[in-house]
């Protein structure tokens, strides 16, 4: 199995896996520091419902702006 987009799996049609929902966010920080603006034991599913958004990269954007305004 090829390496994709930050490392994930690709399978053979191309498709990069998703970071998996339960995932804690003080797991991501290392690879995403922008991060660090969530609670640490909180898990990118619940960031994610919690503020409306579907996808890492929405999170990531997010996170960057709450870093910006403190």
């Amino acid at each position: 199995m090829r390496r994709g987009l930050d490392n994930r799996a690709e399978d053979k049609n191309g498709r990069i896996r998703e970071k998996n929902g339960a995932t804690k966010i003080a797991n991501l920080v290392g690879q995403y520091p922008e991060l660090q603006a969530f609670t640490q034991d909180a898990t990118l599913t619940g960031v994610k419902k919690r503020h409306g958004l579907e996808s890492l990269d929405q999170v990531r954007r997010l996170a960057r702006q709450i870093n910006k305004q403190k």
